[in-house]
């Protein structure tokens, strides 16, 4: 029930409201009632539905074709890993036998060039997001990682070696198409 509007055109109140609900069935219908009384009912408008594109694969595990095992490089603009766009220069991906990797599988982040790694989804607007990530460095005096998310971005350091520390990022969404990247700068060689 969605109540009434508090504003007036030529005697017409009026309101924009935002329902949101998930679809359990591959078709879905939309119901709308009026539940008011008289000759006065609900004058209804510019009805938009707008497919949820959720967050996916956030420990890297899932990519198209199957990953095998060990490291291999994936070029700049690859969509290998499932739900991730490869930035303008090729990242590592693959399995890592290291404590405290996840899901087993991570991505290395530059060699010798700024590389970065994106997502887009959907989400509300104007609604706070925290993100949880580990980092660690492929060089043993460590690394950068510059985590981005609406115009929002953090620079962080990574441990030394395949030390894994827990971060987060904690940002608020101005529309509702919304983007994740994480990039490292030249020289830093950031793991996730």
């Amino acid at each position: 029930v969605i109540a009434p509007a508090g504003a007036s055109s030529f005697g017409v109140y009026y309101d924009t409201s935002l329902f949101s609900f998930t679809a359990i069935a591959p078709t879905t219908t939309l119901r709308f009632e009026s539940l008011s009384a008289g000759a006065c009912g609900v004058i209804l408008d510019n009805v938009r539905v707008q497919v949820a594109d959720p967050f996916v694969n956030g420990q890297f595990e899932d990519a198209s074709p199957p990953w095998g095992s060990g490291f291999g490089t994936l070029g700049a603009g690859s969509t290998r890993i499932d739900g991730w766009t490869v930035g303008s220069a090729a990242i590592d991906f693959g399995v890592l036998a290291a404590p405290g990797c996840a899901s087993g599988r991570c991505i290395g982040l530059n060699g010798n060039a700024d590389s970065d790694i994106a997502q887009v989804f959907d989400a509300l607007p104007e609604t706070w997001l925290r993100v949880r990530y580990r980092v660690a460095a492929a060089a043993p005096a460590g690394a950068q990682l510059e985590v981005h998310g609406d115009g929002a971005s953090a620079t962080e350091a990574g441990g030394a070696g395949t030390g894994w520390a827990e971060r987060q990022f904690v940002y608020r969404t101005t529309g509702t198409a919304r983007s994740l990247a994480f990039r490292s700068p030249a020289g830093s060689a950031a793991r996730e």
